[in-house]
């Protein structure tokens, strides 16, 4: 799915501080779950992870037309258009509702069985510094529920905050994170790392092995 355009983003945000919170938290799960399958989720879905009952999903997708967020169609329930992503921490004003009163673990869903396996096949290729740049952008996203900064990842890494930003793009480059605009915090995480590999050491590697054409080691 594409992202916002700024004018998009700035409307979105707009309409996130005027919907409840599980309007709010329905919005999310349809982004997360539509980016990642390219439908819409059953209403059973949406209840069980926005914290409604079943009958009362079809009120709040009716809330998220009204604004604009979405599009239905009749005859199907799942016939759902996704007209404004929901937006990046990083565009939300500190006087705002920020997506960080939502569940972490609701912010970054775990992979889906076909993301699953493009992870693993992802984390074969990379070289091991962009492997611990990786991992720790995913636990900071899931405990802070947005991303860290520069100086942030660099502390997390151990090295210095401008060591970080080639294997940054390189993790752009392989489609594991996306970012929309040219602000620290703006990036999506389109992959999380492989769960089954979170508790892994790892391995030592040599100077230049951050990604192709990089000199840049953070072992």
């Amino acid at each position: 799915m594409k992202e916002n355009t700024e004018l998009q983003e700035r409307l979105a945000v707009n309409a996130m501080a005027r919907l409840p919170r599980v309007t709010r938290h329905m919005w999310l799960q349809l982004d997360h779950y539509m980016d990642s399958r390219g439908i819409a989720p059953s209403y059973r879905y949406l209840a069980g992870r926005s914290g409604c009952s079943l009958g009362w999903v079809s009120a709040h997708l009716h809330r998220l037309e009204q604004e604009g967020i979405v599009k239905r169609f009749a005859g199907n329930r799942r016939a759902i258009r996704l007209l404004l992503r929901y937006p990046l921490p990083d565009s939300v004003p500190a006087s705002s509702m920020l997506p960080m009163d939502l569940p972490a673990q609701s912010f970054l869903p775990e992979n889906s069985p076909m993301g699953h396996a493009r992870a693993l096949l992802t984390h074969a290729s990379l070289p091991v510094p962009t492997q611990r740049v990786w991992y720790h952008l995913d636990g900071f996203m899931e405990q802070y529920g947005i991303a860290p900064t520069y100086r942030e990842l660099g502390e997390l890494c151990e090295r210095a905050p401008c060591s970080v930003r080639l294997p940054i793009k390189y993790l752009q480059i392989v489609r594991v994170i996306q970012r929309a605009y040219n602000r620290p915090r703006a990036i999506r995480l389109l992959l999380r790392y492989p769960e089954h590999l979170r508790d892994l050491p790892f391995p030592p590697c040599e100077d230049g092995d951050s990604g192709p054409g990089n000199s840049i080691s953070f072992a």
